[in-house]
């Protein structure tokens, strides 16, 4: 599944191809998505410019002048891919067509994504955003903020991982930022001291920012706008290894939330 480090890279590149771009055409297939776009979709977008493109959590904001916002949630499969041609692929359910002839292409064969279009005045207010988390790439996330998210007896990793709380740190994120803050996933979050939890800040946005830096990680689907795969997954310290780095123990895997959480019984604690 795409996450943050994932969707942030195709905001950034798509940042630089395709602003103050005009909608000329907009093509939407009639296959049943899980969040079914509003009717007036290709209405509401034609002949509209791109202003800005931003990402919120994991969803890529397309903002528009006549206070319109596209809304592009990648789910487990999705790629929104920017191309010269106009793909004619079976999972395509939504092509946006651009004056510069350059086609804008939602692709989702497993449609657990979805695409719709709001009010720019009611993004906030909407229910998609109303009860997310803090951005942790922003100067929200501090360790009073952290501090008050670890007063459960939840799991470090569930906590760090729910979106209510902190936005965007996927299982491999998770999984990578606490082995290189030596805390053990299974810690629960109460236990945290405030010196663990200045570590942990620095480690989720360390490894966001390679991420970021690497393209993302692609373990099946993921491609960016431009097609290329990401990098960071030949950088893991953790997830999916079998050695660590660190000490060449043996790297254990037990199930936390149904996901995998790989970790090093001896440098976490």
């Amino acid at each position: 599944m795409p996450e943050l480090p994932e969707v942030e890279t195709i905001v950034r590149s798509l940042r630089n191809e395709i602003i103050k771009e005009r909608i000329s055409a907009v093509y939407c297939s009639d296959k049943k998505m899980r969040v079914i776009a509003a009717e007036e979709f290709k209405q509401r977008a034609k002949d509209k410019v791109i202003e800005k493109i931003e990402r919120r959590a994991k969803y890529i904001l397309i903002f528009l002048t006549g206070n319109e916002v596209l809304v592009f949630h990648l789910g487990m499969s999705g790629r929104l891919l920017l191309t010269t041609k106009m793909s004619q692929e079976k999972h395509n359910h939504c092509i946006i067509e651009l004056a510069s002839r350059q086609f804008l292409t939602f692709y989702d064969p497993r449609r657990f994504g979805f695409y719709t279009i709001l009010k720019q005045d009611d993004l906030a207010q909407n229910k998609i955003f109303s009860n997310l988390g803090v951005e942790p790439l922003s100067n929200e996330f501090t360790n009073h903020y952290l501090q008050q998210c670890i007063k459960t007896k939840k799991l470090i990793k569930q906590t760090i991982m729910d979106s209510k709380l902190i936005v965007g740190v996927g299982n491999i994120y998770a999984n990578e930022a606490l082995y290189m803050a030596d805390i053990l996933p299974f810690r629960p979050s109460h236990t945290l001291t405030v010196a663990e939890c200045e570590k942990l800040i620095a480690s989720i946005v360390a490894v966001l920012n390679k991420a970021i830096e690497l393209g993302g990680s692609t373990l099946r689907d993921y491609r960016s706008s431009d097609g290329r795969i990401g990098r960071f997954q030949h950088k893991f310290l953790v997830y999916n290894r079998k050695h660590c780095p660190n000490c060449s123990n043996l790297i254990k895997n037990t199930r936390i939330g149904g996901r995998s959480s790989y970790y090093c019984g001896k440098c976490q604690n």
